[in-house]
């Protein structure tokens, strides 16, 4: 059982190192995502982020 518990955790440092966008290790000061996926959704290439213009 222990060992069940053991891996489970490594499992969950493992996740918690990766980019949550790309699978790349990430930095020491990166959270969640990794510096260039970071500046690609930062970009926000979909537009998807931008309000729509009200013609009222």
């Amino acid at each position: 059982m222990i060992d069940q518990n053991r891996s489970y955790e490594q499992e969950s440092v493992e996740r918690a190192l990766t980019c949550a966008n790309c699978g790349q290790k990430l930095h020491v000061l990166e959270v969640h995502v990794c510096e260039h996926c970071c500046a690609e959704l930062m970009s926000d290439p979909n537009s998807s982020m931008h309000e729509e213009e009200d013609d009222g």
